[in-house]
């Protein structure tokens, strides 16, 4: 779990959590593949575990804010305060590939597109994200972005939930309107929403 202090491990399905090796700043992301995770920090880049986060390496992106990172079968990308760095080597190394100095929120895939939640808005790569193309939501933050099927759902700043089925073209907002959401996750037939006011919301997911 990242905290303000660092990360804690749980080993008893969350009933205790013990500090790691990783502490004394916030984290702020994580990404899981195989048995490798990594941490993306506020200031201090991206660190590496490979034993379920008993100890850490730093990997890269020193002295940036990593708010999101999305690890794939051969790729890797960080979502920072000035852009989205890409790797294609486990995080060894990084290149910003996309959206400079501005900052990037979350990330997701849709088959062969890459959509970047971002300060203003989505934007859009259908080519490994050698190029990008700006799609705007009332040109909000975007804090969160996931999939399910075909239905594509946006966390906003102070505008809730949107939702496109057509990967991006075309959005409409949900029922949960002025509501800041900053984590979307989905199970089965439901959504689910977190905000900034410590409250959580569920959905049914309409196609």
């Amino acid at each position: 779990m990242g905290t303000e202090g660092g990360v804690l491990r749980s080993t008893n399905y969350g009933q205790s959590w013990i500090p790691t090796s990783l502490y004394g700043f916030t984290v702020k992301s994580f990404a899981i593949n195989a048995d490798k995770i990594f941490a993306g920090s506020n200031g201090f880049g991206i660190y590496l575990s490979t034993n379920y986060g008993s100890n850490w390496t730093h990997l890269s992106l020193s002295n940036r804010v990593v708010n999101f990172i999305y690890s794939g079968q051969t790729e890797s990308y960080a979502c920072t305060d000035i852009g989205l760095y890409k790797s294609t080597n486990g995080g060894v190394n990084w290149t910003l590939i996309g959206m400079n100095s501005i900052d990037v929120y979350s990330l997701t895939k849709m088959g062969a597109i890459l959509l970047a939640g971002t300060e203003n808005g989505i934007h859009k790569s259908t080519n490994n994200g050698n190029s990008w193309s700006q799609i705007l939501i009332d040109s909000n933050e975007v804090y969160s972005l996931i999939v399910n099927g075909a239905n594509l759902f946006a966390g906003t700043n102070r505008n809730g939930v949107y939702k496109s089925v057509n990967s991006g073209s075309n959005w409409v907002q949900t029922p949960f309107e002025s509501v800041e959401i900053v984590t979307l996750c989905t199970s089965g037939t439901n959504i689910f929403s977190g905000t900034n006011e410590r409250e959580f919301f569920a959905q049914p997911i309409l196609d």
